[in-house]
């Protein structure tokens, strides 16, 4: 299946290239491409990237600089539209500060290779994600939050935060994800919508690793925007609130909703 390997970056110059040599010569060989996203950063990114490229010869490292921040669920509404648009099986969500582990990709796209899965996350909680440098109060709300998620889902999961994914192109495509927030929620937005539509999502145990990396997200903000989620989902489903967004309506390359 034709595998794309997608990372958002932001301020990455400094982890980017060990994740990049972290991937394995396995799955450099099988990924049509490998998409690096700068979402406007203020140090090298792009630079270290193209740099990165042209060192070892990766000629399928494609590098986008955006020249202004379109926030990280932005970031993803570009990248995946650009993905689909070039007719990709399979791509996998890597985030570039090294929190997550690329030597777990393989495991991580096989259930949807085999038919079995149309969303695989990569899931930290199942181990022992304190011993891998989260902190406590990460560890706390994502456990609250995945808690309350599930309780409105129906789900199981054991964890709806993580920036480690894949995703079936076929199925990502049914999804407005041009419709979700921009900021960091999107990523349990999608997820809202994948319920809506049915798609079948399972989890994948990786290893957690958190270093000297710097956080861009504020948590406050990030916990009440999905609690905000949630609240519109139940809304929508006792028949209170229309949604576009979770209703199924699609939206065009021209950004025209049908």
């Amino acid at each position: 299946m034709r595998l794309v390997i997608y990372i958002p970056a932001y301020n990455a110059a400094k982890m980017l290239p060990s994740v990049l040599d972290r991937l394995s010569d396995a799955v450099k060989d099988q990924a049509e491409e490998i998409l690096v996203i700068d979402n406007a950063s203020t140090d090298e990114t792009s630079a270290v990237a193209q740099k990165y490229r042209d060192l070892n010869g990766l000629n399928k490292l494609t590098v986008i600089r955006n020249k202004t921040n379109l926030g990280y669920g932005g970031s993803q509404k570009q990248a995946y539209r650009y993905i689909l648009d070039k007719g990709y099986e399979i791509v996998v969500l890597l985030h570039a500060d090294g929190q997550y582990p690329p030597e777990q990709i393989p495991k991580m796209i096989e259930p949807i290779a085999a038919g079995q899965a149309d969303v695989v996350l990569g899931t930290r909680l199942t181990g022992d994600p304190l011993a891998g440098g989260m902190p406590l109060y990460r560890y706390a709300g994502n456990k609250v939050l995945t808690f309350i998620e599930n309780l409105v889902l129906g789900w199981n999961l054991t964890e709806y935060h993580t920036g480690f994914r894949a995703y079936r192109c076929a199925s990502l495509d049914q999804l407005p994800f041009e419709l979700g927030p921009d900021y960091y929620h999107f990523d349990v937005d999608i997820l809202i919508q994948a319920k809506v539509k049915n798609l079948r999502v399972v989890e994948k145990a990786i290893d957690t690793h958190y270093g000297d990396e710097e956080c861009h997200q504020n948590t406050w903000r990030t916990g009440i925007s999905i609690l905000a989620l949630l609240a519109g989902y139940i809304m929508y489903r006792i028949g209170l609130r229309r949604s576009a967004r979770l209703g199924g309506a699609r939206v065009s390359k021209t950004g025209k909703v049908s």
